[in-house]
């Protein structure tokens, strides 16, 4: 496990479910390109592991988006732990619209999240033309946190 400190996601990587970190944080931290890390801040979420941008490689922070920094309850500058966890694939999803969701938004949410790891309790935060949907996971079977697949079945409550 490791302690880092968290700062500003680059714009592009808002909402994909990833964090970025330097090749020598990685290697301490012993992950690789696209491993699932566990984040716990005051609460826990999961994301991908990506590499910083070449000119950033020399940084000893982590880069967070605010949808994943929210999951964690955590802010610019301060720190989170992370580990490597292995998950498996998401059977089936069952989720809460924070607001009004459009017709076939089941669809919709295993298009936008195939590939992405995802834990109950989140909230997941979608675009859709000029809005943003968000819901949050009321629970993932067969476990607490899951890999969205092109097999997942989503239920909106």
């Amino acid at each position: 496990m490791m302690t880092i400190p968290v700062e500003k996601a680059y714009s592009m990587d808002v909402g994909h479910g990833f964090i970025r970190m330097s090749f020598d944080m990685m290697k301490k931290a012993r992950l690789n390109i696209d491993d699932v890390v566990e984040i716990g801040g005051k609460q826990k979420t999961v994301a991908r592991c990506r590499p910083m941008y070449a000119e950033d490689q020399n940084k000893k922070t982590i880069r967070i988006d605010f949808p994943t920094r929210n999951n964690a309850k955590v802010d610019l500058d301060m720190s989170v732990t992370l580990e490597k966890i292995e998950l498996g694939d998401a059977e089936s999803v069952l989720v809460k619209p924070i607001r009004n969701t459009p017709p076939n938004s089941e669809q919709y949410l295993k298009d936008c999240l195939e590939g992405h790891p995802i834990m109950k309790g989140n909230n997941i935060v979608l675009p859709f033309f000029e809005e943003k949907i968000t819901y949050e996971i009321l629970d993932i079977k067969p476990t607490q946190a899951a890999i969205v697949t092109r097999d997942t079945n989503f239920s909106i409550a």
